[in-house]
């Protein structure tokens, strides 16, 4: 299995109605070589959880993520043999990408996002 340690670049920043009611927005972005850009987009509400989140990988948008539990969310429709699990640490300075095979759980991808 091969893991991917990536290093992240953040920005935080917010709408106006965003900040009106109470939630800010994180930006990680993953420079992976060439024209390779991976980037999370995290709505974080005023009580400091994660509330949604927009991925954008190497092939493009994926998604939508539905909120499993509280900072992980997780996509996977019928279609797809994989599962993309989204799970963001309670400081919000790290986050994790895991792309996991449907039929008995196999981790195929692992991406550790710091944010700092």
């Amino acid at each position: 299995m091969k893991y991917a340690i990536i290093t992240i670049l953040i920005s935080i920043g917010a709408a106006s109605s965003a900040q009106a009611a109470g939630v800010r927005q994180i930006e990680c972005s993953a420079f992976l070589g060439g024209y390779d850009v991976e980037t999370i987009l995290v709505d974080i509400g005023a009580d400091g959880k994660a509330e949604s989140v927009q991925y954008v990988d190497h092939q493009g948008p994926v998604g939508p993520f539905l909120k499993t539990s509280t900072n992980t969310f997780e996509y996977g429709p019928e279609s797809l043999v994989i599962n993309e699990v989204i799970t963001i640490a309670d400081d919000l300075r790290n986050a994790t990408v895991v792309v996991v095979y449907k039929d008995g759980g196999r981790v195929a991808k692992t991406a550790h996002f710091t944010c700092e």
